[in-house]
């Protein structure tokens, strides 16, 4: 039986990346943002995340993964570009709708 941890992951994604023959390679970054929001730290997720992105900026999931650490527009436009890559994910398209929807009724609220 394999343990995980948010905490756990965000230590192994550190090191991982302390010992990473391809310092320059963004394999990682996702999956220490992914532990930090676990932690509840969306703050240091989003950086994680936007690091990862300005390496590539091609992976629709890395992409909607960033949306999680985002609200509002920003993350509207994050789930966006993940559709645009991948325009036929129904999950996504129903994230965009929701984000939309959100986003207008805040407007108006």
């Amino acid at each position: 039986m394999i343990w995980w941890s948010p905490r756990r992951s965000s230590h192994c994604s550190r090191t991982a990346r302390s010992w990473s023959a391809a310092p320059w390679s963004s394999a990682t970054l996702p999956l220490r943002g992914r532990a930090e929001l676990g932690l509840d730290r969306p703050d240091d997720a989003r950086v994680s995340f936007e690091k990862a992105l300005s390496r590539t900026d091609i992976d629709y999931e890395l992409w909607a993964d960033y949306a999680s650490a985002l609200a509002g527009r920003a993350r509207l436009d994050a789930l966006e570009r993940a559709l645009a890559l991948n325009p036929r994910d129904g999950d996504l398209r129903d994230l965009v709708g929701i984000a939309r929807r959100e986003l207008r009724a805040g407007e108006t609220g």
